[in-house]
């Protein structure tokens, strides 16, 4: 019986196929995890926006009028990406459901939630709840983060209906007005802190001589979000 030949091409083949296939395997396995880390949320449940309420106000309730790509993260920290506002009229964050329609999320339980490059088309824009009653603020209230370390700089951004009288007929118009607030969280308390450097100096005593020093080398002012952010991000750092 003569000896059969082998061949070393079709083994390597043969080889190559079972990788592949045990690989394409992993994948499969991988993949339902991925995909249950971040929900879309434009098909969740949620209940309807009633955008009539404010047809005789002029300008909208929202902070920014275009949606923007975000994520919404709950207590437990479950994420759900979408098209996503913020409502700054009833401080609470909006979604854009498949037909379009602007929704709230049904779940109750919203920590946080990030819109992303809004301010300056590059820099997200981080939301958070949780922070100590304060003035007009709840616990449920959201704030912009722009500095989240050991003592964090939060920013309220709030819309009230500011009504104005025609002195000529008498009529009276309605409009959003803008407001916001800046705040320091440090040792469990919020303080109100106005932007500007004899403010913020005064607000960071402790450490003012090397802010200072710190804001002259880098030339960072003490108006701006990310120049306040900047600091306090410093601050936390010494």
């Amino acid at each position: 019986m003569k000896n059969e030949k082998k061949h070393p091409v079709k083994a390597i083949a043969f080889t190559g196929t079972i990788y592949l296939a045990a690989f394409t395997i992993m994948l499969l396995l991988i993949a339902p995890f991925n995909i249950m880390a971040q929900d879309i949320l434009q098909d969740s449940d949620g209940k309807q926006v009633n955008t009539s309420a404010y047809q005789e106000v002029d300008g909208s309730p929202d902070y920014q009028m275009d949606w923007a790509d975000g994520t919404i993260t709950r207590k437990n920290g479950k994420q759900y990406a979408g098209k996503l506002k913020y409502d700054a009229y009833n401080d609470q964050v909006v979604f854009q459901n498949s037909k379009g329609n602007p929704l709230t999320p049904i779940f109750a339980d919203v920590d946080g939630f990030t819109l992303k490059g809004i301010s300056d088309n590059k820099t997200d824009l981080v939301f958070a709840n949780g922070f100590p009653a304060v003035d007009n603020q709840t616990a449920a209230s959201y704030y912009v983060v722009l500095s989240n370390g050991k003592t964090k700089l939060l920013k309220h951004i709030s819309k009230t209906i500011k009504e104005s009288q025609n002195f000529a007929d008498g009529t009276i118009t309605k409009n959003f007005d803008d407001q916001q607030a800046y705040y320091m969280l440090k040792n469990g308390s919020m303080a109100v802190i106005k932007p500007g450097e004899k403010n913020v100096l005064a607000a960071l005593s402790d450490k003012s001589t090397q802010i200072t020093a710190y804001a002259k080398t880098n030339k960072i002012g003490f108006k701006n979000d990310e120049d306040l952010g900047k600091i306090f991000d410093y601050y936390n750092t010494l």
